[in-house]
C-alpha cells in the first residue's frame, strides 16, 4: 500500500487490541537492479512523538477509522460465532438431546420415556412422569 507523507493513518495494535492514529513522517525508497523496497517511518501519538518504521509496528494498518471500525467489528463477529460454535459441539457431546428436523429441541410429554445414549455407549430410558415426580419430592 502507498502512503504519502503528512497522512493520517489508523493502526490496530494486534497484541493490545488498541487502536493508534498515526502519521506518516518520511517514505524511504531503496532501489537496487532487481527490487525496488517504499518504507514508511510514522510517528507514534505519545508525549515523545517516537518516530520508528511502520513495519515494526505488529499491527494491521487502515486508512480511515470507519474500516478500523468493520475490522473490529468483523473480528468480534468472527469471536462470537466461534464460541456459539463451541458450546453447540459441547452440547451435542455431553448431552443427549433429542432435535426435530428443523431443530428445535423437543418437548416430550410426561408420560412419554427417553432413550438416550451416554459417552460410553451405555444405553437408558428415562420415564418423564418419574423424573417430575422425583423432583417434586425432593424440594
Amino acid at each position: 500500500m502507498d502512503y504519502s507523507v503528512g497522512q493520517i493513518l489508523f493502526v490496530l495494535l494486534k497484541k493490545e487490541r488498541a487502536v493508534l492514529p498515526i502519521r506518516v513522517v518520511e517514505q524511504v525508497i531503496r532501489q537496487t537492479i532487481d527490487e525496488k523496497i517504499v518504507s514508511y517511518m510514522i510517528m507514534l501519538p505519545n508525549a515523545e512523538e517516537t518516530v520508528m518504521k511502520l513495519d515494526k509496528l505488529d499491527a494491521d494498518v487502515f486508512l480511515s477509522i470507519d474500516d478500523v471500525r468493520k475490522q473490529m467489528i468483523e473480528n468480534a463477529t468472527t469471536m462470537i460465532e466461534k464460541i456459539i460454535e463451541n458450546a453447540e459441539n459441547v452440547k451435542s457431546t455431553k448431552f443427549s438431546v433429542l432435535e426435530t428436523d428443523a431443530g428445535a429441541e423437543q418437548n416430550l410429554a410426561d408420560n412419554e420415556k427417553l432413550e438416550i445414549t451416554f459417552e460410553d455407549g451405555t444405553k437408558g430410558k428415562i420415564n418423564m412422569s418419574n423424573l417430575e415426580n422425583s423432583a417434586v419430592r425432593n424440594k
